[in-house]
C-alpha cells in the first residue's frame, strides 16, 4: 500500500522508509536512503549515495539524472551505479531498475528484474530470472552476448521482438519490449526481429536470424548461418571463411554479393510458389527454387542450381557449345569458361547467349549439346 514520501536536500541526509510503498528521493549530498519493508522506489540524487531497499521489490530510480548512468545489479561484480565515468552510488537489495533521459548501461541481478531505460540510446542485460526488460525511447540495444559468463552451458537464446518473448542461456523468459538491437551468444541463437528497422548480431554459433518486416541489418559472425530476408532494404553480413551461411529469401529477385548480402554467403533459397530469379556470387553457391517457375543464375564458382518444383532456367553468360554437358549420375553438369562448372538438378531448360535449350524428360540430356537418349536420367523437363 501507498507509504511515505521523503525527499532530502542538498546535505546529507539518511531517509528511511516504513513498511509501505515509500518514495524516498535525495537530492543532493551523499545520502542514505533505507526503504524498508514495502515496494519502495528510490531516487538518488548527486552525491554518493547509499541505497538499501530492504525487503520487498524495491526500484532505483535515475530518470532525474542529468547524466546517463550505468547500473549493475550483478552478483559477480557487485551492486553500483556510476552517473557519467563516475561511481557515485552503492546498491544494496535492489530488483529493479528505471534508466536516464540519456544513454545508459543498465544490468540485472540473479533474480527476476524490471528493468526500463526510459528516453536515450540504452543497452540492457537483465541476465538470469524471468525479467522484463524495456528499451524506451530511442535506439536500445538488448544484450545477450554476456548469457555463458562465469559457466559453459553452450545453449544459445531465442529471442523475438514482434511477440516480445525471449529464453535466455538459462531458461528463463524475459518479457521485451522497445529494442531495436540485439546482441546474440557465442552459441546457437535465434532471433527474430519486428517491423521496426533492427540490428540482429548472432556472434558465434549456428545463427537463425529473421529482421522481420523492417530494413534490418543482420550479422551472423562465426559459424553456420541462416537469413531470412523478406525486405529490399534487409542486409545480410559476413566476414569471409566464417562458415557456410544461407539466405532464404522471398523476394522476387535476390543477388548474393549485392548490398542486400556479402559476397561471403555461399547458400541461397528462394520461398515463393510464384517464381523468382536467383543470382550466385562469386563462391561456389548452392542455389535451391521454390515451387514456382524459378530462373537460377550461379555466376562465378562452381555452383549446385537446384529449381525445384515447377519449370525452372539455368542461366548462362556463354554461348551453348557442343561437349559443355556431362552427367555425374542423375546431375547435369555444365562447364563454361566464365561460370567454372555448375551441377543442375530439376532444371528444365538452359539459356545461353545463343538460345535457350530444353532439358528431355526422361533422360536429362540436352539434344543440342551432343547428348544421346541413352544417357543417365534425374532432370524433370519436357524436351
Amino acid at each position: 500500500m501507498p507509504g511515505q514520501a521523503l525527499t532530502g536536500d542538498d546535505s546529507p541526509n539518511t531517509l528511511t522508509g516504513g513498511a509501505d510503498d515509500d518514495i524516498l528521493i535525495g537530492l543532493g549530498g551523499n545520502d542514505t536512503l533505507n526503504g524498508g519493508d514495502g515496494d519502495d522506489v528510490l531516487r538518488p540524487g548527486a552525491g554518493a549515495d547509499t541505497v538499501n531497499g530492504g525487503a520487498g521489490i524495491d526500484t532505483v530510480d535515475y530518470s532525474d539524472s542529468t547524466v546517463g548512468v550505468t547500473v549493475y545489479l550483478t552478483t559477480f561484480g557487485g551492486t553500483r551505479a556510476y552517473e557519467g565515468s563516475t561511481l557515485t552510488d552503492t546498491l544494496n537489495s535492489i530488483e529493479n531498475i528505471i534508466g536516464s533521459g540519456l544513454a545508459d548501461n543498465l544490468e540485472g541481478g540473479a533474480g527476476v528484474s524490471v528493468i526500463d531505460g526510459g528516453a536515450g540510446n540504452d543497452t540492457i542485460w537483465g541476465q538470469n530470472g524471468n525479467d522484463t526488460l524495456i528499451g524506451g525511447e530511442g535506439f536500445d540495444t538488448l544484450r545477450y552476448d554476456n548469457e555463458a559468463s562465469g559457466a559453459s552451458r553452450g545453449i544459445g537464446v531465442n529471442v523475438n521482438l514482434a511477440t516480445g518473448v525471449a529464453t535466455d542461456s538459462w531458461g528463463s523468459t524475459d518479457t521485451v519490449s522497445g529494442f531495436e538491437q540485439v546482441n546474440g551468444t557465442v552459441y546457437n541463437d535465434v532471433m527474430v526481429g519486428d517491423a521496426a528497422a533492427n540490428t540482429l548480431y548472432g556472434a558465434a554459433g549456428d545463427d537463425i536470424l529473421d529482421g522481420g518486416a523492417g530494413a534490418d541489418t543482420m550479422a551472423g559472425g562465426a559459424g553456420n548461418d541462416i537469413y531470412y530476408i523478406d525486405n529490399a532494404g534487409d542486409r545480410a553480413l559476413e566476414n569471409p571463411n566464417d562458415g557456410t551461411d544461407e539466405v532464404r529469401t522471398t523476394l522476387a529477385t535476390f543477388t548474393l554479393g549485392s548490398t542486400a548480402a556479402s559476397s561471403n554467403v555461399e547458400n541461397l533459397t528462394g520461398l515463393l510458389d510464384t517464381g523468382q530469379t536467383l543470382i550466385g556470387g562469386s563462391l561456389a553457391n548452392v542455389i535451391t527454387g521454390g515451387g514456382g517457375d524459378d530462373t537460377l543464375r550461379g555466376a562465378g564458382g562452381n555452383d549446385t542450381l537446384n529449381g525445384g518444383a515447377g519449370v525452372d532456367t539455368a542461366v548462362f553468360s556463354n554461348n551453348a557449345t557442343a561437349g559443355m554437358a556431362s552427367h555425374l549420375g542423375p546431375i547435369l553438369l555444365l562447364t563454361t569458361a566464365s561460370e567454372g562448372q555448375d551441377a543442375l538438378q530439376n532444371i528444365e531448360f538452359l539459356r545461353f547467349n545463343n538460345g535457350t535449350f530444353a532439358v528431355n524428360t526422361a533422360t536429362g540430356n540436352v539434344h543440342a549439346l551432343g547428348f544421346a537418349d541413352t544417357a543417365a536420367v534425374g532432370q524433370n523437363a519436357a524436351n
